[in-house]
């Protein structure tokens, strides 16, 4: 991508979700690739799945959203873990559900789907900018970004000394930074915005509004020494196939 894109894209990485809560650290992303001739059918079967969790009382929140600028067929459903023992056995809403009936409803989930990547996250709060709020945005800008072998302290320390500072002195409010623990490389973060209108991603970006185009390129290409790959996506936020924070029976369930 050139220069000018990385430059616009580095300025606009921040979640567009409620504050967060140091209770939940971990992130479980789940990446599903679903059939072109049962996206339908998918959506309707997570509606069900959504209904069903609220019915039994879940206490966890669950955000999906879909690419649109990407691939389309990609579905991204993020919810939070406390620890990792979160995992282990079935929750106790969970218990309150039938067994065969969920995994008969998650079966047929699974077969509209080419492939699902489960990945567990930790959000890095020490490259964010954290405020209060309690919209989710209609999209998210996201950058996945891979970094070179022995580098992740390095591009930690980059976004926190340099980057962060940069984003609040232009104002923005929301960054979020996540980094793979499992099921992919260390080495890659997610950092992404929230966004209502796509105009928002006209004109300078928050990045070059803090430093001017000459500061804003200097920083780009202190990455791009530390990075070997980066992807670009927009997602939508789907709320009919979501349960978004606030809407958990504990009001400890914020969100990340």
């Amino acid at each position: 991508m050139q220069r000018r894109s990385l430059v616009l894209f580095a300025g606009l990485m921040a979640w567009g979700l409620p504050a967060w809560s140091q209770d939940f650290p971990l992130r479980a992303v789940s990446r599903a690739v679903v059939k072109a001739d049962r996206i339908a059918e998918y959506e309707d079967l997570l509606k069900q799945s959504v209904a069903m969790a609220q019915k039994a009382g879940a206490d966890r929140w669950s955000v999906v959203s879909r690419t649109v600028v990407g691939n389309p067929r990609e579905y991204v459903s993020i919810t939070p873990l406390a620890k990792y023992a979160d995992r282990d056995g079935r929750s106790p809403w969970a218990s309150k559900i039938p067994a065969g009936q969920a995994q008969a409803l998650f079966a047929r989930i699974a077969a509209c789907t080419e492939s699902v990547n489960t990945t567990i996250e930790r959000s890095r709060d020490d490259l964010s900018i954290i405020t209060e709020g309690n919209t989710i945005s209609p999209f998210f800008a996201v950058i996945r970004t891979r970094v070179r072998p022995g580098k992740a302290n390095d591009y930690a320390n980059l976004v926190k000394s340099e980057l962060v500072p940069a984003l609040k002195k232009a104002g923005v409010q929301r960054y979020r930074m996540r980094q793979v623990q499992f099921g992919g490389s260390r080495n890659e973060f997610t950092s992404s915005r929230g966004f209502a209108k796509w105009a928002e991603l006209d004109g300078a970006s928050p990045l070059e509004k803090a430093l001017g185009q000459d500061g804003a390129a200097r920083y780009v290409d202190k990455v791009s020494q530390l990075v070997t790959f980066s992807e670009y996506s927009i997602r939508r936020y789907m709320p009919e196939l979501s349960r978004p924070p606030g809407s958990a029976p504990t009001s400890s369930a914020s969100s990340r």
